[in-house]
């Protein structure tokens, strides 16, 4: 079977096509994000994994704002 031949037949633009997937992955990722906020907060009970020894850690009002931005950087 030629798949690509399925994908031509849909009637559907490639552009379209494209749009689609940008904005189900957009909300995959805003989704899981927002499913596990609290890894992203740094004000939690359990301790913070550095990714690099000397990145100090973010503090509490701003880590918010960061996650906020995140989350509307997604929108864009």
């Amino acid at each position: 079977m030629n798949v690509g031949f399925f994908i031509m037949k849909s009637g559907v633009e490639p552009g379209r096509k494209l749009v689609w997937l940008k904005i189900t992955l957009a909300l995959a990722l805003g989704l899981g994000f927002i499913l596990s906020w609290r890894l992203w907060i740094s004000s939690r009970r359990f301790p913070l994994a550095p990714v690099i020894t000397n990145l100090p850690g973010v503090p509490f009002p701003l880590d918010y704002l960061w996650f906020a931005m995140v989350l509307g950087l997604l929108l864009a």
